[in-house]
């Protein structure tokens, strides 16, 4: 298959997953002819590229047994991706989040050539879930490269819906007592380190589904975890071997398997650590004595195993002569598949919950469906199962649309988490009732079916309270607030924005001419550094040191220091000049990496954890791991000594955190761009053109929209954003700083050499870590939204293109021409982005007013103190824009000579 070049799939099949394929060669087919069949089929197809990835990976699954039915499978997928390519208008028109849907099979059956377009959507939804698990198990580098011939996932239509990753669902999931834990992530008032999206996964889904009673005491212990800042991933390892264990101890009584023998088994290494954690909060003493009994009857060996199947859960039911008609001689329930096992396992757990029919025609839908993800299907069941348990509560009758409808809008207005935990059983619902259509459409059940068995289907919308309080109002206010900020704040910004990166450009400038020539394995002494900031009439005195220097300077003597990098690095020492110094913007955030005083003074003033301003590539904004572990304990000798904590720095990864973060500024103030469109920029004349228009020349950029993301099944036209001259200052000062560090020429003498402006060795930074760089390069202004005065403004890309749009229509531009720079298609959206601030619509009232009157506002309203009329008037324009551009150009213009010269005197030395 590979070798017939005329017809053969990508070569990224030869050249670059080797596993994969090496996986294919182990694994063998029933029948040689089989195969054949198989490879004439897949190499007549314009699909071959994506039907060779689902042929091998059906080779490669062990879970498929029957390999004699793969050919009638990859038949079957060929056969309705060229019924979709047929109906598209061709291969490349094919949608996948469209065309490949269940629902378009039933939908547009009539145009199928084929009347069996819904079986062959079943097995490409098995085809797809197949490709997925076998990705999932190779090495990073080569799922990434097959990635491009996976189709999309298809079988997920409400998956999204029922993923309740928030903590206003980890909330709900606490008894009563425990919903606002006091000093933890659930206190109202917590202001240290909030969990990540990986740990609210874990929390929120694996350990809730199937309910078990030892899930509280996980999720109490993370809580108390994350306010003692430890580190997340240790804590999501910690979680994990603890809940494996726990999950099959719960589990085992219901296997026979061998494999699951409980003596096999490795008793988890964090019991105890566990136990301590929970013990070391005051509120929590009936919890630590409810964990230790969990753990203990743990290690204790069960008696007996005993498998429990689907008749034996049907037989459970009051409904199981009917029940027991859907699974009579069905293949598709296995006692191998992960869903089911779980299914069963849960079902068996809540055999006497009220309405336990129901529940298991679900489950037994969930199954032959094949719509949903085991953690997704879980969920629905789970859901289901809490509905029902309170409409038992209310209603003792017979199911009916009414008792459901009553129960979902039982919520009061002040109790938010309440309403949260309703939609979640609302969505659930929505979820169970859709898959049960489907599976009674799909089997030809018996007609005498009792309706009492279905779930009935709500005649109207559910109407929820409106939580005047909820998170989730409370999100959105300080969303607002935020961007009325930045909209307000908007030339000062960028100005403060401005001035910092001069600031940092000096210094690194002169870093840069006095060690460029020095080897720092024999610098003699530390060296001073005094840096005038022009424009500021201050000078930043600095100190240059090296690890063994400021290690023989820590301990007063000449010890062994084992230093892993030798390179210089910049301590702060003070500003003077000026009455009311500026000085480092920054100072605090460095001393936070040495001292935890220092960090919790940081997270006090400003309301938030260090991990706020850090990033999460190497080399934007750190001080690489291993040279802070070797200062730290020379930190720590100093503070022993007396001595207050350094602000000690790496200037290269500090000014090249800098010059992001300016560069994105930069960009969204003529250009409006979003996060990943400015990481689209590159230094290439392929993606930089000039365009003249009367006689005014501009600079645009060439780059991929939002949602066009240019694939290879997806080709779009590329969308174009004005790039300023003064962006185009940061672009060379990258360059400069890149040929200064020696990055650019090394990379070069590898043939690596990236053409992109946000990358860091040869790769492109995340957008998190360039709204970490926005919110550095900003650190030092100030700027808080009125929600929260208490804590500093999260700026992000995104927030720029709100104030971008917001200034733009205040002067005068045209909605249709705002929506062309945003690049919107629907001019609405345009208009929502533009929306005037509060204080802009306070500023049009008064205007309006004093139209209307005739009258001044000092004579409309004589009695109010002038600190109160400021709030109705805009904010004071600065008469100096123009000389103030005049002058960041002229600044510019000079450090740019000043580091050319530099590189020239290194190029003609090296």
């Amino acid at each position: 298959m590979f070798e017939d070049k005329t017809t053969a799939p990508s070569s990224v099949f030869q050249v670059l997953p080797k596993k994969f394929l090496e996986e294919c060669r182990k694994s063998g087919v029933s029948s040689k002819f089989q195969f054949k069949k198989c490879t004439s089929l897949i190499k007549s197809s314009e699909w071959r590229d994506e039907l060779s990835l689902i042929f091998i990976c059906f080779v490669i699954d062990t879970r498929f047994i029957e390999k004699s039915e793969t050919y009638n499978l990859i038949k079957s997928c060929a056969n309705y991706l060229a019924e979709c390519s047929r109906i598209a208008g061709g291969k490349d028109q094919v949608r996948h989040d469209y065309h490949l849907k269940p629902r378009y099979a039933r939908e547009y059956l009539e145009i199928f050539r084929t009347k069996h377009a819904t079986r062959l959507n079943d097995q490409l939804i098995l085809a797809i879930e197949v490709v997925e698990g076998v990705l999932g198990n190779l090495p990073k580098r080569e799922s990434q490269a097959l990635s491009h011939f996976q189709l999309g996932m298809t079988s997920e239509e409400l998956y999204d819906d029922l993923r309740p990753n928030t903590l206003e669902t980890l909330r709900s999931l606490l008894p009563q007592d425990l919903q606002f834990l006091r000093a933890t992530i659930f206190d109202p008032d917590y202001k240290g380190q909030a969990p990540n999206r990986l740990l609210l996964r874990f929390l929120c889904q694996q350990l809730t589904i199937a309910e078990f009673s030892w899930s509280v005491h996980l999720i109490l212990y993370a809580a108390i975890s994350l306010s003692k800042d430890k580190s997340q991933p240790s804590i999501i390892e910690k979680l994990n071997d603890t809940y494996r264990f726990l999950f099959f101890l719960d589990t085992v009584n219901y296997r026979e398997d061998s494999a699951f023998d409980i003596r096999t088994r490795v008793i988890p290494k964090y019991q105890n650590e566990i136990t301590r954690t929970l013990a070391s909060h005051p509120d929590l003493r009936d919890y630590v004595v409810s964990w230790r009994a969990v753990i203990s009857l743990g290690l204790k060996i069960p008696s007996a195993h005993q498998k429990k199947d689907w008749k034996d859960i049907i037989n459970q039911t009051l409904y199981k002569k009917y029940l027991q008609f859907f699974i009579i001689d069905q293949f598709i329930f296995s006692s191998s598949d992960e869903l089911q096992n779980k299914l069963t396992t849960y079902l068996w757990k809540w055999k006497n919950s009220p309405y336990f029919s129901q529940l298991v025609l679900l489950a037994i839908g969930l199954v032959s469906n094949q719509e949903h993800r085991p953690a997704s299907a879980m969920h629905i069941v789970r859901g289901l199962r809490l509905l029902l348990e309170r409409v038992a509560e209310e209603e003792m009758g017979t199911l009916n649309a009414k008792a459901i409808l009553k129960v979902l809008e039982s919520s009061a207005p002040d109790d938010p988490q309440g309403t949260a935990r309703l939609m979640l059983l609302a969505t659930a619902y929505r979820g169970a009732w859709q898959s049960q259509q489907t599976f009674l459409l799909r089997q030809q059940g018996p007609a005498e079916m009792p309706s009492d068995l279905l779930l009935p289907e709500l005649p109207r919308s559910i109407v929820f309270s409106r939580q005047e309080n909820s998170a989730r109002v409370l999100r959105q206010e300080r969303r607002q607030s935020a961007i009325d900020r930045v909209a307000e704040s908007w030339d000062e910004l960028h100005r403060w924005a401005d001035y910092q990166l001069v600031a940092l450009r000096a210094v690194m400038l002169a870093f840069h001419e006095v060690t460029w020539n020095q080897d720092p394995r024999y610098a003699p002494a530390p060296q001073p550094l005094d840096v005038a900031i022009s424009g500021h009439g201050e000078t930043w005195h600095f100190t240059i040191w090296t690890g063994k220097l400021f290690h023989s300077h820590a301990f007063r003597q000449q010890t062994e220091s084992n230093i892993p990098e030798e390179h210089f690095f910049l301590e702060y020492r003070g500003v003077s000049g000026v009455a009311e110094p500026q000085g480092l913007w920054c100072a605090d955030l460095f001393r936070t990496w040495f001292c935890m005083e220092a960090a919790r003074r940081f997270e006090a003033t400003w309301g938030r954890s260090t991990e706020w301003l850090r990033s999460v590539d190497p080399g934007v904004l750190n001080l690489g791991r291993s040279l802070s572990q070797v200062l730290r304990p020379s930190v720590k000798a100093l503070q022993a000594q007396g001595h207050p904590v350094p602000c000690i720095f790496r200037p290269e990864s500090v000014y090249r955190a800098a010059l992001f973060g300016a560069l994105a500024m930069r960009l969204s103030r003529e250009g409006a761009h979003r996060g990943h469109e400015s990481l689209q920029l590159r230094n290439d004349q392929d993606y930089l053109f000039l365009h003249t228009h009367r006689d005014q020349e501009t600079i645009f950029m060439k780059l991929l929209p939002k949602g066009h993301k240019g694939t290879r099944s997806r080709p779009e036209t590329p969308a174009y954003k004005v790039v300023s001259v003064a962006a185009l200052r940061c672009l060379e000062a990258l360059q400069h700083h890149r040929w200064l560090t020696g990055e650019e020429s090394s990379a070069s003498r590898m043939g690596k050499a990236g053409q992109y402006a946000f990358q860091v060795n040869q790769r492109v930074i995340s957008l998190q870590s360039l709204n970490v760089c926005l919110r550095f390069l900003t650190y030092g202004f100030g700027m808080t939204s009125q929600a929260e005065p208490d804590r500093v403004l999260n700026l992000t890309s995104h927030l720029l293109r709100y104030g971008f749009a917001i200034n733009a229509r205040q002067k005068g531009i045209h909605l249709d021409d705002l929506a062309l720079a945003l690049n919107h298609k629907n001019v609405l959206t345009s208009a929502y982005y533009g929306r005037p601030t509060s204080l802009q619509q306070r500023n049009t009232l008064a205007r309006v007013a004093r139209q209307v009157s005739g009258q001044s506002m000092s004579e409309m309203s004589p009695d109010l103190p002038e600190v109160l009329l400021d709030d109705f008037w805009p904010l004071a324009s600065h008469g100096e824009a123009s000389s103030f551009e005049q002058w960041l150009q002229e600044i510019e213009q000079d450090l740019e000579r000043r580091e050319m010269a530099l590189i020239q005197q290194m190029r003609g030395l090296s």
